[in-house]
């Protein structure tokens, strides 16, 4: 599993599988509402649920600790 979390400890972001992309513009999106926020702008989060899929997955591809 997956969590990015934001500087209030709210988890922004949970995956069961890693998507570089997706992480990336998780990130880019905090960074941009810290700046709005900053600069007076009115900034609130908006809920998003996505089902992804994935292909190549098996017991191969599992790593455990």
């Amino acid at each position: 599993m997956v969590y990015i979390v934001d500087k209030q400890g709210q988890i922004v972001y949970k995956a069961l599988w890693t998507d570089h992309a997706e992480i990336e513009s998780v990130l880019d999106n905090l960074v941009m509402a810290e700046e709005m926020a900053a600069r007076g702008v009115r900034v609130r989060p908006s809920y998003t649920e996505k089902l992804s899929y994935v292909a190549g997955y098996g017991p191969g591809c599992v790593r455990r600790s």
